[in-house]
């Protein structure tokens, strides 16, 4: 019984290593997961925003050169109000060449700091708002500046989303592997535990056991298939020995 029972702890200690192994790495690669990919995706998400802002801009300021260029605000003002359709719209400002400002859209939540424009956009982030400014330019040169404000809380919703969704997607993997690394554990140990077991039968001077029967072609099958043999070979000392006797 007690032997059985060491056995049986043994089985499961072998076991319990290459489950406790396999998992480890597991985790490792689940945390990885959870610390570097939702960086890497927010990045990739604010670049396609700054992109969307970007190409919107540039849309804007072509629309505004007429307005901007003969200082005609209802012009220029239609030339925005298109915006307000726009899911993440915050602001807009649309400054003449002197600084003074033309049109607006939310004038009270635009950032009192200028940008210096040249002829790329700027992009900047503050307060949870992505801010572009951009040259308007006429037939004469820059006849104006366009200062855009974008609400980044969609952008910080869909990126918690996306922690939220690889969170629940290692842990996923790591209790899906863990039960795989289990049955696959106890596959690989079952038939040592059985060898085990008839070894020590016969190493009491039980020689009646009958064969593994253990038919795999790997390392395990073929170390069944050589104490089968061996078996075989005790028997037949032991019968020699007895006609001896």
């Amino acid at each position: 019984m007690d032997a059985n029972m060491n056995l049986h702890l043994t089985a499961m200690s072998l076991r319990a290593r290459l489950v406790s192994l396999t998992s480890l790495i597991l985790l490792a690669v689940s945390l990885a997961l959870i610390l570097i990919l939702p960086s890497r995706i927010g990045e990739v998400l604010q670049q396609r925003m700054e992109e969307r802002v970007a190409s919107l801009a540039q849309v804007v300021a072509a629309a505004l050169t007429a307005g901007v260029e003969f200082d005609d605000a209802k012009n220029s003002q239609e030339s925005i109000d298109g915006l307000r359709l726009v899911t993440d719209f915050d602001y807009a400002l649309v400054r003449r060449a002197n600084g003074t400002a033309l049109v607006s859209i939310n004038p009270e939540r635009i950032p009192e700091t200028r940008v210096a424009v040249g002829s790329q956009s700027v992009i900047t982030i503050h307060s949870g708002v992505m801010r572009i400014d951009r040259a308007v330019t006429g037939k004469v040169g820059v006849v104006g500046t366009l200062t855009l404000g974008f609400s980044m809380s969609g952008l910080h919703a869909e990126m918690k989303a996306w922690q939220r969704n690889i969170i629940l997607w290692s842990l996923l993997v790591l209790l899906l592997g863990t039960a795989v690394n289990y049955i696959i554990g106890t596959i690989l140990v079952g038939p040592i535990h059985t060898i085990t077991s008839v070894a020590l039968r016969i190493a009491g001077g039980d020689l009646s056991q009958p064969n593994l029967g253990i038919t795999r072609k790997d390392e395990v099958g073929q170390m069944a298939a050589a104490f089968d043999r061996m078996l075989q070979l005790l028997r037949g000392l032991a019968s020699v020995a007895d006609r001896l006797g």
